[in-house]
């Protein structure tokens, strides 16, 4: 039987946390960021499920091994999650595993649907790597701003994109920079163009986040907010991870211009809900 477990009980996932891997899960269990956690069993769980607050995937951690689980969670997703994501606008179901171990496991559990798998990398940025003396040059049309919880947005043109990533991944933007988020924007007079931001966090790690508007794409805004992020972070004792998918070359060259190394790579694996 698939439980969900109250947000008082994510605790006893802990154990399920490996090193230097997902920064999204420790960030749930520990109750940092918003997220749902489907398991075994109540008491003492060996696999689970995390459905990240963003509603932007789901996690499957502990032992990819558990027969009770693997057999259970597809119907649990079919008829219970499923439904609910539909109602959310969410049609696909976008799955990863912590550990290696799972990917097979996962092919198993959705086996009868029609599969797609992708990769990502991961990277994590040696201290030693940045380039503090070398700040990337933009045009004199933007400018970057420090983002707070008093900012005052009242005059700020698209601002969508810097609300959306705050609301999607956070309880709310206040609860971002309640919990040490880091955020910076590049604005052109009074428009924001691009941001950058705490996307998950866990004790001094940071998993980062960053957008810009199409408009203003291929002007290096990217380059020049990491660089403001990054200074701010370190100085901070702050050590930060890039997620990215492997044909996402634009970023993936941000994060190697800015020291960044790959951690680890991982697959994404896509059905669709609808049927």
């Amino acid at each position: 039987m698939i439980i969900e477990l109250e947000k008082s009980d994510f605790y006893k996932c802990t154990e399920m946390v490996v090193s230097e891997s997902h920064l999204e899960v420790p960030a749930v269990i520990y109750g940092n960021n918003p997220g749902r956690i489907f398991v075994d069993n109540k008491q003492s769980p060996r696999s689970g499920m995390i459905w990240l607050g963003n509603m932007d995937g789901f996690i499957f951690i502990g032992e990819a091994d558990n027969l009770l689980f693997n057999r259970e969670i597809k119907t649990y997703m079919d008829e219970v999650i499923a439904p609910e994501a539909i109602k959310l606008g969410l049609g696909d179901f976008e799955g990863s595993g912590h550990t290696p171990e799972w990917d097979q496991t996962i092919t198993e559990i959705f086996e009868k649907e029609t599969l797609i798998s992708s990769g990502q990398r991961v990277y994590k940025l040696p201290e030693e790597n940045f380039d503090q003396q070398t700040v990337p040059e933009i045009s004199e049309d933007y400018s970057i701003v420090k983002v707070t919880s008093d900012i005052d947005q009242s005059n700020f043109k698209n601002k969508e994109l810097l609300l959306h990533p705050l609301q999607e991944f956070w309880e709310s933007p206040a609860d971002c920079f309640a919990k040490g988020g880091i955020v910076y924007m590049a604005m052109k007079e009074a428009e924001i163009a691009a941001v950058i931001y705490t996307g998950f966090s866990y004790q001094n790690k940071h998993l980062i986040g960053i957008e810009t508007d199409e408009q203003h794409q291929g002007r290096k805004l990217a380059q020049r907010l990491t660089y403001s992020y990054v200074q701010e972070a370190l100085a901070k004792g702050i050590i930060m991870y890039w997620d990215v998918m492997e044909v996402n070359s634009p970023s993936i060259a941000v994060a190697e211009k800015s020291g960044f190394q790959r951690l680890f790579n991982y697959k994404v694996y896509e059905y669709s809900f609808v049927k």
